[in-house]
């Protein structure tokens, strides 16, 4: 994992300055039960672009995720089951409650959210935008366009994308235009 933190920084001096209006992409991981592991990533959106659209690791090939294999959903037409959403009017479509656990899908305000509370209190927060729910319908074949996806994130100002606080690990990721992320 630090390996990969550190190639990570270094693409993005190689990559250049941004400007000062870009977004940043912001990634804190902490393990509460170790208090030196702790993961702290700022990332201008367009170094993290600059770096997925040049990138040519298995799956990731020039900003584009090829599912192949994976995207086998056992029959579920995931275009179909993402435009339906998209059309959709803000509503809750999933509502699961039980003592192990709540589930929560809904569509609000422009975001696909995804909530997630388990018995032991772990918490995950999952806030889609639409924008996103638009480019990856605009995909070709078994693609994820991950450079496009950033690019209609770029929009976001402070609005957190996924949350997990567990008892052992708190993980936020979230754009901003504080390249200090706090």
């Amino acid at each position: 994992m630090k390996r990969t933190i550190v190639t990570l920084c270094v693409l993005a001096l190689v990559t250049g300055v941004a400007v000062a209006q870009d977004r940043w992409l912001h990634i804190r991981v902490q393990e509460s039960s170790l208090a030196d592991d702790y993961v702290s990533i700022n990332m201008p959106l367009s170094a993290v672009e600059g770096m997925l659209s040049h990138s040519d690791i298995d799956e990731l090939q020039h900003g584009k995720i090829h599912l192949g294999d994976h995207a086998d959903l056992d029959g579920i037409d995931l275009h179909e089951v993402l435009l339906a959403l998209r059309d959709a009017p803000d509503s809750e479509f999933v509502t699961i409650r039980s003592r192990e656990d709540s589930v929560r899908v809904a569509k609000e305000d422009g975001f696909l959210l995804v909530n997630v509370d388990e018995a032991d209190g772990d918490r995950v927060r999952v806030r889609v935008p639409m924008e996103v729910v638009d480019v990856l319908l605009e995909a070709e074949g078994q693609e994820i366009d991950v450079v496009g996806v950033l690019d209609a994130l770029s929009v976001l100002d402070g609005t957190d994308l996924i949350s997990v606080d567990s008892d052992d690990t708190r993980i936020r990721i979230w754009i901003d235009s504080d390249h200090a992320g706090e």
